[in-house]
């Protein structure tokens, strides 16, 4: 039977709006239990009442500190731990009730603890000062980096918590897994003039007569014995297995910057992959070129060369280099009709930028509404761990291997590997192979 929760309130209407967000992110929870329903709408119904932000009688108190973010200039607050069983929710707040839930008393605004981080709020409305060149504010500075809590869970991690007060019942669901692959660079060596380009930097790593020997090596093993290029890793990069939630590949179709056209998407080599790809249970998605998340009839443009390629119609995205704009790229996604994007992520450490790894519609602040399209948040990254491990292939591994151990339950975790991070000329590359064919 379903025990209908509901939240009474004394909110504005534009908090009421976040409030219901928060309550459909809630609802659409994969971990939340069948039995549990939230809602604002209807009190005639319920069986449960949670009161937000006034105690008086009730099943339930949530205090409301924050006024769930009614206008931009809220105050700064702390990161602070509840205690709860064998382990600790972090919030946001000014006071710490040193409990997390207590005689149907919760210890902190939950509420928009949640709307807080799934909405990035901190940097929809970040000053431009701190913005990289990916379009957003330095990891360094988002709340969950600065606080040593990226490396976690915490929006559902408390929700976890919270349905377990609510229903009385354990929940230890194991983590689910997707994999992604974002198509940045095709070949190595060809064109030949690309080995030339590849002797030259060993000058500047310093490895000359190792790197110049190895490289000659196998670019002559590619000329007389057909060899495949060092990029060449689809057989093995594309797996077949079953066991992901969902498997997605993402090509490039465009651009006007050094950082894109580095394959033509009609190349042969291309329409091989993507009949791989497919035949092994992969969707097809867009890695706009480096401005296109910023230009509308860029986006389009690519998406629809795509969409001619594949046959189908495109709604998978990920931005490249991860670049972002909140006063452009959201709105551009949506009004090109993407369904799903899964750019948000870190580019220099894994983790969870939403505070979640499960999917959901992320919120316009504009217009005080959710987008149409879905974020899945990006989690694990290649490029991200060997950044994170100063370039040590053996340390990225760990780090990798640390953060999947801790976090085999309750939530959910989107991966993502370059075939170029599988060179086998060099040795981060040979222990990345390693590592990922051990995978699934």
């Amino acid at each position: 039977m379903k025990s209908i929760i509901f939240i009474q309130h004394h909110l504005s209407p534009v908090a009421l709006k976040r409030l219901d967000y928060v309550i459909d992110f809630i609802n659409d929870h994969p971990l939340k239990p069948t039995t549990l329903w939230f809602t604002t709408k209807s009190k005639t119904q319920a069986s449960t009442i949670i009161n937000y932000g006034t105690e008086n009688e009730s099943d339930y108190f949530v205090p409301a500190t924050f006024s769930l973010f009614a206008n931009q200039n809220s105050p700064l607050f702390s990161a602070i731990r509840y205690p709860y069983k064998n382990t600790f929710i972090h919030g946001i707040g000014r006071d710490d009730t040193r409990y997390f839930y207590e005689k149907g008393r919760f210890g902190f605004d939950l509420f928009s603890t949640i709307f807080f981080h799934i909405s990035r709020y901190e940097e929809v409305h970040a000053s431009t000062d701190n913005e990289s060149s990916s379009g957003w504010i330095e990891e360094t500075q988002h709340f969950l980096v600065k606080n040593q809590l990226a490396q976690i869970p915490v929006a559902d991690i408390l929700l976890t918590a919270f349905f377990e007060s609510l229903s009385g019942k354990k929940i230890n669901t194991p983590t689910s897994f997707s994999l992604s692959h974002d198509l940045d660079l095709l070949y190595r060596f060809t064109p030949k003039i690309k080995f030339l380009r590849s002797i030259a930097a060993t000058f500047l790593r310093g490895r000359i007569k190792k790197d110049l020997k190895n490289n000659s090596i196998y670019f002559w093993k590619m000329i007389t014995d057909g060899k495949r290029d060092p990029y060449d890793y689809f057989e093995e990069l594309l797996k077949e297995e079953s066991i992901w939630k969902d498997k997605c590949l993402y090509l490039m179709a465009g651009g006007n910057t050094v950082y894109d056209n580095k394959y033509s998407i009609g190349h042969p080599k291309i329409l091989e992959i993507i009949k791989l790809a497919r035949s092994r249970g992969y969707s097809i998605g867009l890695h706009p070129s480096y401005n296109a998340g910023f230009d509308h009839s860029m986006l389009a443009e690519e998406k629809s060369r795509l969409e001619k390629i594949v046959g189908e119609q495109i709604v998978d995205n990920r931005q490249h280099w991860l670049r972002w704009s909140w006063e452009i790229t959201p709105f551009l996604l949506e009004k090109n009709g993407f369904k799903n994007d899964s750019s948000m992520g870190y580019k220099h450490r894994l983790g969870f930028r939403c505070g979640t790894g499960f999917g959901y519609r992320m919120y316009n602040f504009k217009e005080e509404r959710s987008f149409k399209w879905k974020e899945y948040p990006l989690i694990l990254m290649d490029s991200a761990g060997m950044h994170f491990s100063d370039g040590n292939g053996l340390k990225a591994i760990e780090v990798m291997k640390n953060f999947i151990n801790k976090n085999k339950y309750n939530t959910a975790i989107t991966m993502n590997f370059h075939n170029s991070n599988f060179d086998p000329l060099t040795e981060e590359g040979k222990i990345l192979r390693a590592y990922y064919e051990a995978l699934g």
